[in-house]
């Protein structure tokens, strides 16, 4: 009876382990000049090398001891010029942990760039949910529903028209990777949102429309993304583009109980309540720090 005991204690404890090690995978990871948002099927990786700038997304699945890529992008600049572009929409290659981040601790993780292996340290958890049934937006509630209505991740193919959109967010960050003909951006940021709108802190930056172009990413940008955002009410003004130092202020313009219009520095961004059973997402992410 006793070793009958060891060996389910033995077993659980595997299962057990085994579980929380790849969810402990899932998150944000930077280091001075890297960055990594990971989840269960992407992996979107940030690199600065001097002054060439690289960022990689990866869209795969995870199998029993591999993965399998199904979709690829990529994108450089030096300085501020775009030398490479690159989509493969359909891909079947096996992936090596390393190119997506191999958990060596709690806290760090390893993943190969073209400088070599980085290390990266744990800058947010993510937890991946299932669907569940977001809140309604009231007058009181409405910073929580901008907080919990951005979370998700999102993947938009469409060869034909020479689009590979993804977009991300989580509790503290947000992430895009836009690849379309003419028209490349691809950034990381910090954001915070309160009942007057939200706080749009971005830490790097790849962009090109034909005409503006630049390549940006903080100086230490693992310190950039550990330093929490403070946010200063006055500077809210839904009638005009307002920035400082920190980032830029998306100002609350109206809301309804599905829809929350902001006034960004482009015109009016409009964020909607999803449906547990929207397929607009292909990860859900839990709210938390409310």
């Amino acid at each position: 009876m006793y070793r009958l005991r060891m060996i389910l204690f033995i077993v659980f404890n595997i299962i057990f382990l085994n579980f929380n090690y790849s969810q402990n995978e899932y998150g944000i990871w930077a280091n001075e000049n890297c960055e990594l948002f990971r989840t269960k099927e992407f992996a979107l990786l940030f690199e600065r090398l001097d002054n060439r700038f690289i960022a990689k997304l990866f869209h795969f699945k995870e199998k029993e001891n591999h993965y399998e890529c199904s979709s690829y992008g990529e994108i450089q600049f030096v300085d501020t010029i775009q030398t490479l572009k690159r989509i493969d929409y359909r891909c079947d290659s096996l992936l090596m942990a390393k190119s997506i981040g191999f958990l060596k601790s709690d806290s760090l993780i390893e993943i190969l760039g073209l400088s070599g292996v980085q290390n990266l340290k744990l800058v947010e958890r993510i937890n991946v949910t299932n669907p569940y049934e977001m809140a309604f937006a009231e007058k009181e509630t409405v910073g929580i529903c901008l907080q919990e209505w951005m979370l998700g991740a999102r993947l938009e193919m469409n060869e034909e028209k020479n689009v590979f959109r993804f977009s991300a967010g989580t509790n503290n960050h947000s992430y895009m990777f836009d690849i379309q003909e003419n028209f490349t951006y691809c950034r990381s940021a910090r954001i915070k949102s309160c009942n007057q709108g939200t706080l749009f802190a971005q830490n790097i930056r790849l962009y090109d429309d034909g005409q503006y172009k630049v390549a940006m990413m903080k100086k230490n940008n693992y310190l950039e993304k550990i330093t929490p955002l403070e946010i200063n009410l006055e500077l809210f003004n839904p009638t005009a583009c307002v920035y400082d130092a920190t980032g830029f202020y998306w100002s609350l313009v109206r809301f309804e109980k599905n829809k929350i219009v902001l006034n960004g520095c482009s015109g009016e961004y409009v964020f909607q309540r999803l449906e547990k059973n929207s397929r607009a997402l292909k990860e859900w992410i839990k709210l938390e720090n409310k």
